[in-house]
């Protein structure tokens, strides 16, 4: 149930170690040890999770020349936050958008990953990618601004400051 909130319900775990895994996965990387804590600020529990577990993952590698980029024509459209680090938009523009020779790339402003993109702003997210099926054309003019503010409403402080007295007082009474 806590997976819920925590995992993404777009994501199917056994796809993801079949296919997308086993088409980065490189047997000769130690994830384990490349992802501790101890090597990251914050460390990395879901890439942890994901390529940690991998090598015990029976997984059979997609053949190799489906491992690199290749070149495609297709009318493609990668729509990216300028806050997204998970799939950050530079990454997407200097090692995908070369690939995509009728490619175009839009960089969202105060957004992150899918979420934020499909959600926030559902009817300007449809609204754009409608106007491209239907015509060809990024319109990104329904998005309004939504600047990212990092103050919280509560912080922790704030709370023990008003919560302890009332805990203490209540203590009193047990």
């Amino acid at each position: 149930m806590a997976s819920d909130y925590i995992f993404p319900r777009i994501i199917v775990y056994g796809d993801l170690f079949c296919k997308a895994a086993s088409a980065d996965f490189d047997p000769t990387v130690n994830y384990r040890q490349m992802l501790r804590p101890d090597s990251n600020a914050i460390g990395t529990p879901l890439s942890m999770l994901f390529w940690g577990s991998s090598a015990s993952w029976p997984m059979k590698m997609i053949d190799a020349e489906y491992r690199k980029p290749r070149m495609s024509n297709t009318e493609t459209l990668m729509i990216s936050g300028n806050l997204d680090n998970s799939t950050p938009a530079e990454i997407a523009t200097q090692e995908l958008l070369p690939y995509l020779s009728n490619g175009k790339q839009i960089v969202l402003k105060d957004m992150s990953h899918v979420g934020d993109m499909m959600c926030l702003q559902r009817g300007a997210f449809n609204h754009m990618a409608l106007t491209y099926f239907d015509k060809g054309i990024v319109d990104t003019s329904t998005f309004k601004h939504d600047p990212v503010s990092f103050k919280p409403q509560k912080s922790f402080c704030k709370m023990a400051k008003v919560y302890y007295p009332i805990v203490f007082i209540m203590s009193l009474f047990n």
